[in-house]
């Protein structure tokens, strides 16, 4: 990741990332968040849950809530080490508790479907099947020769539901303008936008 983002998900989340400066000796987050760009939004996210979930409940200890108090205060979720291995998310930690388990083995499964080098997650997004194996789009593939859809089972099928639901959203947008022109009776703009004045 680079080292602008590695920086600002540290400084944001410093409880989680409180090894990040320790030397090779002591963690492996002195190597930092050792994946690409576009899986920030998703350790974003995942980090900004996390400490909710753990700032949320201890709260409720410290308040005396009966609920929290029987379960305990949550141990502060530490990064040991964020990777990629075997071209998914890898976010190997201490602390937190089972729905926050949950929530790394979410993020971890989501990684899958996201290009890891520009965020992209749609039908195109897939891996290679030979080399170092890596979760991308189309165009971020390493080698496009044995590049694999995460959809090739079902790609015939799936691409023409989404060259469907692509038509139907630019029918319904169209559909949409016309209806704004005529309800303001602006014939030009309709003339100018649809080429058809017989219609308003």
């Amino acid at each position: 990741m680079h080292q602008l983002l590695d920086d600002y998900l540290c400084k944001k989340y410093p409880k989680i990332f409180v090894e990040r400066n320790l030397s090779p000796q002591e963690s492996c987050m002195h190597w930092g968040l050792a994946v690409g760009n576009g899986w920030f939004f998703l350790l974003n996210t995942l980090c900004h849950d996390i400490q909710s979930h753990i700032d949320s409940h201890n709260d409720c200890v410290r308040k005396g809530y009966d609920w929290a108090v029987k379960a305990g205060e949550i141990p502060q979720f530490v990064a040991l080490q964020v990777k990629e291995k075997f071209s998914g998310l890898r976010f190997y930690y201490k602390g937190g508790d089972e729905k926050i388990a949950g929530m790394v083995s979410h993020a971890e499964d989501l990684s899958y479907s996201i290009c890891e080098e520009c965020g992209q997650m749609n039908e195109e997004v897939g891996r290679n099947t030979k080399g170092w194996i890596q979760t991308s789009c189309k165009r971020h593939a390493r080698n496009s020769i044995d590049f694999r859809t995460n959809v090739n089972a079902r790609k015939d099928e799936l691409a023409e539901i989404w060259r469907k639901v692509r038509q139907d959203e630019k029918e319904a947008a169209e559909k949409a303008e016309k209806e704004f022109a005529k309800e303001r009776g602006d014939k030009n703009a309709y003339q100018l936008m649809f080429g058809d004045e017989t219609k308003v």
